[in-house]
């Protein structure tokens, strides 16, 4: 754990940050702070200094032009004030935007990070060095592990194996009585036996899931891990992840660049849906997030 009182300024000079509140990350590539910083860093002790130039792809990246745009004023409640956060378009799940102009009829808004662009210095006298905590490290590398909940996998299987059939049968056999015989008849039976079958497989799942416990998901800084896969998947590969639900059922498909697709069921987990797409939203673009 290093803690640094540091100086951030711009290109021409303007300091942007005067180090009254100091900073303290894990070192070791835990990506908790800036790379450049984190190498300069490396070897140094308590009361050794630094100074790093910071280029925009090291830190909050360049400008994106279509993450600036042009709203209606009176698409707001409330005027906004240059300075504010407003969320984007209601059908929009983007990033927060913030108001750099407003006009009497238009609001500018940009969804840059407002040192987007810029050329930084970073300046910083070493307060301490000491070895981090073990919660410190895992804080640092965002690692987290998600076991099944229990309850949830007991619910699935009573709901897969007991109430899914029983509402099924009745279904299929009102629509048999209804047709009659015939080749229609023996069609909708057909479906209704292939429908039970794979509701059925999928409570054995459940039982499964409920008999074994223990954690199934981990996500941290390399990637996501699921028990039934055979490799780490690693945030570079992914090309989408996609969240579904079908009732009270999640499941998030993973796919790669390279065509494969890996499924995470979230419906027996101790994590809600929502708090999983909060966590791959750390380490991926909205671009590659689907229905989150």
């Amino acid at each position: 754990m290093v803690t640094l009182r540091q100086q951030v300024s711009l290109a021409d000079g303007t300091v942007v940050d005067d180090g009254s509140q100091p900073i303290a990350y894990v070192h070791g590539g835990y990506q908790d702070i800036f790379e450049p910083i984190e190498k300069a860093l490396t070897g140094k002790s308590a009361g050794e200094r630094i100074s790093v130039i910071l280029k925009p792809q090291d830190t909050y990246g360049l400008i994106d032009e279509s993450l600036r745009k042009v709203e209606p004023l009176d698409r707001f409640p409330t005027p906004p004030r240059p300075g504010d956060q407003v969320e984007g378009s209601s059908d929009e799940s983007g990033p927060i935007f913030r108001v750099v102009e407003v006009t009497e009829n238009e609001v500018l808004l940009d969804g840059n990070h407002p040192f987007a662009g810029l050329e930084l210095t970073f300046a910083a006298e070493i307060l301490e060095v000491r070895t981090a905590s073990q919660e410190e490290v895992m804080r640092a590398s965002r690692a987290v592990r998600v076991n099944i909940s229990r309850r949830r996998a007991l619910w699935a299987a009573v709901v897969s194996l007991v109430g899914a059939p029983a509402v099924l049968l009745l279904v299929v056999g009102g629509l048999i009585d209804w047709l009659g015989s015939g080749v229609l008849a023996y069609g909708v039976l057909a479906l209704g036996i292939a429908v039970l079958l794979a509701v059925l497989w999928r409570g054995l799942q459940y039982v499964q899931d409920l008999w074994r416990g223990g954690q199934v998901l981990h996500i941290d800084v390399q990637g996501i891990r699921w028990r039934g896969w055979t490799e780490l998947v690693r945030w570079d590969m992914i090309d989408k992840i996609a969240c579904e639900t079908m009732g009270d059922e999640s499941w998030y498909t993973v796919s790669l660049a390279d065509k494969r697709e890996f499924r995470i069921d979230a419906s027996v987990l101790t994590l809600e849906a929502p708090q999983i797409s909060w966590l791959f939203a750390q380490y991926l673009p909205a671009t590659k997030l689907k229905g989150m």
